[in-house]
């Protein structure tokens, strides 16, 4: 997929035209554009890695509508097959940017198409843990992308997405994710909602907080009576209480 690369340059002045209105979105060589982003994507350049590759990325996926399913699903299945190993085996290496933003955006086309995406996401991420390539550093990456779904403001789970989900989150846990990690997420919860209810129109909350309440459900059937769980259920309990 990756070819004629604009460099990292000439792909920030690009991206600001575009931001700033001053070349419109039908202007440009979308193909060559998307393609350079993805080549950049772990840029050490903070500002074209994070205020114009990721921030127009969001922009033009959840916010504009701008690419068509056709072209969401090259995106994730190059992300899938090149972007989220990428450095895994080295042990210091400039990859952690590529796969934590290729992370994030594989959590902005699971927003987006999420209601076609939960199954194909699910079974991905549970033989990514399964990789013998695959590094416990990159678990936390893996966990807070699954996570963002329940997050996500545009589609309520009501075909037992939540239960597909935690099939690759108690993968992690079995090969060694801390619970901690876990147990953290939940336990800010709370939190996290309050902040969404200033943030979200109603109907918008209202799925968050029914996706999220759906997950701890799930959770707490299937941590419980499971001894090696019992932090990780107390917290759960703790959490629909409050959330209730």
């Amino acid at each position: 997929m990756i070819q004629n690369i604009l460099m990292a340059g000439d792909l920030k002045d690009k991206l600001s035209a575009i931001k700033q209105g001053q070349t419109a979105w039908e202007q440009v060589n979308q193909e060559q554009l998307l393609q350079s982003m993805l080549a950049h994507i772990g840029s050490t350049d903070s500002e074209l890695r994070d205020t114009y590759i990721y921030s127009s990325f969001y922009e033009w996926i959840l916010e504009k509508n701008l690419l068509d399913h056709r072209c969401l699903t090259k995106l994730w299945h190059y992300c899938l097959d090149h972007l989220l190993l990428n450095g895994i085996e080295e042990e210091e290496s400039d990859g952690v940017f590529t796969r934590s933003f290729t992370t994030l955006l594989v959590a902005l086309i699971l927003a987006r198409d999420l209601a076609h995406s939960v199954a194909h996401v699910s079974d991905a991420m549970d033989e990514l843990v399964k990789n013998p390539k695959i590094k416990k550093t990159a678990y936390d990456d893996m966990l807070h992308a699954l996570w963002s779904m329940y997050l996500q403001p545009h589609y309520i789970f009501i075909h037992d997405e939540d239960e597909r989900l935690l099939v690759p989150i108690f993968a992690m846990l079995e090969r060694g994710l801390a619970q901690n990690e876990v147990v953290q997420l939940i336990q800010q919860m709370p939190a996290t909602l309050l902040t969404l209810k200033d943030q979200l129109d109603e109907a918008n909350f209202y799925i968050v907080r029914f996706n999220c309440k759906t997950l701890l459900k799930s959770f707490f059937i299937q941590t419980n009576h499971q001894a090696q769980y019992a932090s990780l259920h107390q917290s759960i309990v703790t959490c629909l209480n409050e959330i209730n």
